[in-house]
C-alpha cells in the first residue's frame, strides 16, 4: 500500500479505556441491597481512577507500519463532581506484524503490552498514596482492509477506505488494597473485547466501534458488610455503545469533528447496582509528524447523561510513535 494510503494507519488502535472506566464505576454505584456494605460505599467518590476516559480517535482501527514496534501514550486529566481529579497515562509497547493471514499488507496482527499509572484525589483522612499503577494488560488486534481505493488517494475526494479490526484483551490484577488513590479497586481479572471499524469516504473519516464489552472477575479483596463478613465483590458485564469519532480533513495534515461514547456498567452478572453515562464532544487527529511516524489526536468530553455517576468532564490525548 503506498504511504499516502497509509498516512493515519500507524495511528493503530484505542486503549481499553471501557476497562479502566467500569473498574471505577463498580467501585462507584452502590452495592445491591443484600450486599449493602459500607466499606464498598466508604470509597465511592475515590473510585473515580479511570472515570472519564479517551475512547476511539478519528483515523483508529488502521494498522501501524508493517514490520515496526511502537510506543503509544494516552495522557487523560478528568474531573468528577464534586471534587475528583484524575491524571494518568495508558502506555503500551506494541509490535506490528508484517502481514497477516493474506500474507500481504491487506491485513496485518498487532500485539501489545500496556498498563495505567496515575494520581487521583484520596478519600478525607486516608493514608493512601494518590500515585498508584492499574491494569496490566495483554492484548491482541486483527486488522483486515475491506476496501481499498484503487489508486489509494489519501486526501482526495477519490479515497475510499474501510478497515476492521477484532480486539481481545486480558488484563491482571494490581495487588493493590487501597480504598482511594489511582488504582484503588483495580485488585481483579477482567476480559474485554470489540470490533472497531475505520470509514474513509473523500475528505470524510470516522472510526466506529459499534459495541465493546469487558468483565471485570471478582476482586481479590474483601469488602466488609455490616454483619462484619468480608465479601469478594464481582464488577460483572459493562458495555459502551457507539464509540464514534468522525470529521472532516479540513487542511491535509489536519482532521477534526466530534467524539460521542455511551456507557452501560454493571449490566449483568455484577454485584452493584447498573449505572449509565454518555459522553460528547469535540475531537482531532494531527498527521503532520506523519512523515516521522508520529501521530496526535486528542478529544474533549463531557456527559450529556449521567445516572448512578457523578457527572465528569475529561481531556484525552493519544500520542503515537513507530520504530
Amino acid at each position: 500500500m503506498a504511504a499516502a494510503g497509509r498516512q493515519t494507519g500507524s495511528l493503530a488502535r484505542r486503549p481499553c479505556a471501557l476497562r479502566a472506566r467500569a473498574a471505577s464505576k463498580v467501585r462507584y454505584t452502590r452495592a445491591r441491597a443484600s450486599l449493602a456494605a459500607l466499606g464498598a460505599l466508604a470509597c465511592t467518590a475515590a473510585a473515580w481512577s479511570g472515570a472519564a476516559c479517551a475512547g476511539n480517535f478519528i483515523g483508529f482501527s488502521q494498522p501501524g507500519i508493517p514490520g515496526t514496534f511502537g510506543v503509544l501514550l494516552f495522557p487523560t486529566y478528568s474531573h468528577s463532581a464534586p471534587n475528583i481529579n484524575t491524571g494518568k497515562m495508558f502506555t503500551e509497547f506494541a509490535y506490528f506484524s508484517k502481514s497477516g493471514f493474506t500474507g500481504t499488507t491487506r491485513d496485518q496482527f498487532e500485539t501489545w503490552l500496556g498498563f495505567y499509572s496515575g494520581v487521583q484525589t484520596t478519600a478525607k483522612g486516608s493514608d493512601d498514596a494518590a500515585f498508584g499503577v492499574s491494569t496490566p494488560e495483554l492484548g491482541l488486534e486483527y486488522y483486515y482492509h475491506v476496501v481499498e481505493s484503487a489508486d489509494n488517494s489519501f486526501g482526495t475526494d477519490a479515497f475510499r477506505s474501510w478497515w476492521i479490526s477484532p480486539m481481545l484483551i486480558f488484563n491482571a490484577p494490581n495487588g493493590s488494597n487501597k480504598t482511594s488513590g489511582f488504582g484503588a479497586g483495580a485488585n481483579q481479572w477482567s476480559i474485554s473485547a470489540s470490533v472497531n471499524n475505520y470509514f474513509g469516504y473523500g475528505r470524510w473519516h470516522a472510526t466506529v466501534a459499534p459495541i465493546a464489552g469487558v468483565y471485570l472477575f471478582h476482586n481479590y479483596n474483601l469488602t466488609q458488610l455490616p454483619s462484619g463478613d468480608g465479601v469478594r465483590m464481582r464488577g460483572g458485564l459493562s458495555l459502551s455503545l457507539f464509540d464514534i469519532a468522525a470529521g472532516y480533513q479540513f487542511i491535509p495534515n489536519l482532521l477534526a469533528g466530534i467524539h460521542h461514547v455511551y456507557n452501560i456498567y454493571n449490566i449483568g452478572g455484577s454485584d452493584y447496582q447498573r449505572a449509565t453515562e454518555g459522553m460528547i464532544g469535540p475531537t482531532f487527529t494531527y498527521l503532520g509528524f506523519a512523515a516521522q511516524s508520529c501521530f496526535i489526536s486528542g478529544t474533549l468530553d463531557v456527559d450529556y447523561h449521567h445516572q448512578g455517576v457523578p457527572r465528569s468532564v475529561s481531556v484525552n490525548f493519544s500520542l503515537v510513535k513507530n520504530f
